[in-house]
C-alpha cells in the first residue's frame, strides 16, 4: 500500500506540473488512457478476459472512480499538491460514514466529533486563499467522497482479479475523460495540445506512476480493511509537501500545518472508531 501511495503522490506532482502546460482534461485523459492500454496488455499476458457486464459492485467502483479521477485531476492542476492531496485524503472520514450507513447503524459521537474536526482543519488550511480557490477545493472534497465510495466497493470484489477491476475502471474513465476533453476543446477555445518529446515523456512518466499506484492500491483495498488502507494513504501528505518544497519552493505556514494536523487527527479518530465497531461486531458474531 505504501508503494501505491508514493506512486500516486509522484503522479500528482507530475500532473500539477503538466497542468501549467496543458489543459487539465488532456492531462487526466493522458493519465487514464495509458492505464487502460497497459491493463488490456496485462489481461492478454495473464489470459484474463476483461469484463464488460459485471457485478453491481464492479460498476459502482468504476463509476465512482471515474468521477473521482476527473475531480481529482482538476483539483491537482489548480491547487498546490499538498493542499489537493490533503483534501483528497479526507476520504477515510467518508469511508467511515458510508460503512455506517451500509451497516444501518447510527453514527457515534466520536464520528461526529471527527467530522467537525476535519471540517475545521479544511477551513484552517484553505482560509487564506478561499476566495480564489473555492471551486477546486469543492471538487477535491467531492473527489474524496467518490474515492471513499470506490474504496468501499472494492472490498466487495475480492473474488475478481486485480487486473480485471483496473481494466473495467480505466475503460470507463477513458471514455468519460475523452468526452470531457472534447467538450473543453469545443467550448473553451483550447487548441489541441502540440505534443513534443520533452513534455510527452513527462506525460508518459505521470501515467506510468499512476498506473503502478492504481494496481498496488487496488490490490491493497481488495485484501485489506478499507479504513486501514486509507490510513496508510496519509503518508502521501508529507511526500506531497516535499515535492512542493523541492520544485515550487513552497513552505507551509502555521495555519496550513494546523489544518493538516486537524485533518489527520479527524481521520485517526474515524479509523479507530470504525475498527472498534468492526471488532465488536466480530465478537458478537462468534459462537459462545
Amino acid at each position: 500500500m505504501f508503494m501505491g501511495t508514493a506512486s500516486m503522490a509522484t503522479m500528482a506532482a507530475l500532473a500539477h506540473g503538466m497542468g501549467h502546460t496543458y489543459h487539465w482534461s488532456f492531462v487526466v485523459f493522458s493519465r487514464i488512457v495509458l492505464t487502460f492500454v497497459l491493463a488490456l496488455i496485462a489481461c492478454r499476458i495473464l489470459k484474463t478476459r476483461p469484463i464488460i457486464f459485471g457485478p453491481t459492485a464492479l460498476w459502482t467502483r468504476s463509476i465512482f472512480g471515474t468521477i473521482s479521477i476527473a475531480c481529482n485531476f482538476y483539483a491537482i492542476t489548480h491547487l498546490t499538491i499538498t493542499d489537493a492531496l490533503t483534501l483528497l485524503k479526507t476520504s477515510p472520514i467518508w469511508v467511515s460514514i458510508i460503512v455506517a450507513v451500509l451497516n444501518k447503524r447510527a453514527h457515534t459521537a466520536p464520528i461526529w466529533i471527527a467530522t467537525l474536526i476535519g471540517f475545521v482543519g479544511v477551513v484552517f488550511m484553505e482560509q487564506p486563499r478561499f476566495e480564489g480557490n473555492l471551486f477546486p477545493i469543492t471538487l477535491a472534497l467531492f473527489a474524496a467522497f467518490f474515492i471513499a465510495s470506490a474504496q468501499v466497493s472494492m472490498s466487495y470484489l475480492r473474488e475478481l482479479p486485480t487486473v480485471t477491476i483496473v481494466t473495467h475502471f480505466s475503460g470507463c474513465a477513458t471514455l468519460f475523460t475523452f468526452c470531457i476533453f472534447l467538450f473543453s476543446q469545443f467550448t473553451g477555445n483550447e487548441p489541441l495540445p502540440n505534443l513534443h518529446w520533452e513534455s510527452g515523456r513527462w506525460l508518459l512518466l505521470m501515467a506510468g506512476f499512476g498506473t503502478l499506484g492504481q494496481i498496488w492500491v487496488t490490490k491493497a483495498f481488495r485484501k485489506g480493511n478499507p479504513m486501514l488502507m486509507a490510513l496508510v494513504g496519509l503518508c502521501s501528505i508529507p511526500i506531497a509537501a516535499t515535492y512542493d518544497y523541492l520544485f515550487w519552493n513552497r513552505t507551509l505556514g502555521i495555519m496550513e500545518i494546523t489544518g493538516i494536523l486537524l485533518i489527520t487527527a479527524s481521520i485517526l479518530i474515524c479509523s479507530r472508531e470504525t475498527i472498534k465497531q468492526r471488532d465488536n461486531q466480530q465478537t458478537k458474531s462468534e459462537p459462545v
